[in-house]
C-alpha cells in the first residue's frame, strides 16, 4: 500500500525517468543514423555508373547472387572494394540502367535472383550526388 503522497512522488519519478530516457535517445539518434545502411557514393567509372553502399552488417559471401534493386531494376554486377571492406559493396550499372532510374526510387540490397533474401533497405536514390 502506498501512503498518502507517495503515489504523486512515484508518478513524478516515473515521468522524470521517461523524460531522461527520451533525452538519452535523442542524443544517441545521430550515432544510430551513422550506423545505418547508406549509399556512400555514386560515381561514373568509364562508361558505367558505380553505386557504393555501406552498412553496419557485413555483406557475407553466400551461395546466392547479391543484387541491388533500384526501383523496379535489378542489378547483379557487384564487387568488393579493393581494401576488402566487408561492410561495403560496389554495384556496377550501365549508363542506360542509371538513366532509367529516378531520384526517389527505393534502393535495397538482397540475395537471390529476386533479392528477397535478407533484404536491406538503403533509402532512396538521389541522382544529384553523381560524381560528388
Amino acid at each position: 500500500m502506498l501512503r498518502r503522497g507517495e503515489s504523486g512522488q512515484l508518478l513524478r519519478r516515473t515521468w522524470l525517468r521517461a523524460a531522461a530516457s527520451l533525452v538519452v535517445l535523442g542524443l544517441l539518434a545521430p550515432l544510430a543514423r551513422a550506423q545505418s545502411n547508406t549509399i556512400k557514393s555514386i560515381k561514373t567509372v568509364g562508361s558505367n555508373i558505380e553505386i557504393t553502399v555501406n552498412g553496419p552488417r557485413q555483406f557475407d559471401v553466400r551461395d546466392e547472387v547479391v543484387i541491388l534493386q533500384v526501383g523496379p531494376q535489378i542489378v547483379s554486377t557487384s564487387r568488393s572494394p579493393d581494401n576488402g571492406d566487408t561492410y561495403t559493396l560496389i554495384f556496377v550499372l550501365t549508363t542506360r540502367q542509371f538513366d532509367q532510374a529516378s531520384t526517389g526510387d527505393p534502393v535495397s540490397v538482397g540475395w537471390g535472383s529476386d533479392g528477397s533474401s535478407d533484404r536491406r533497405d538503403f533509402g532512396t536514390l538521389d541522382k544529384s550526388i553523381l560524381d560528388k
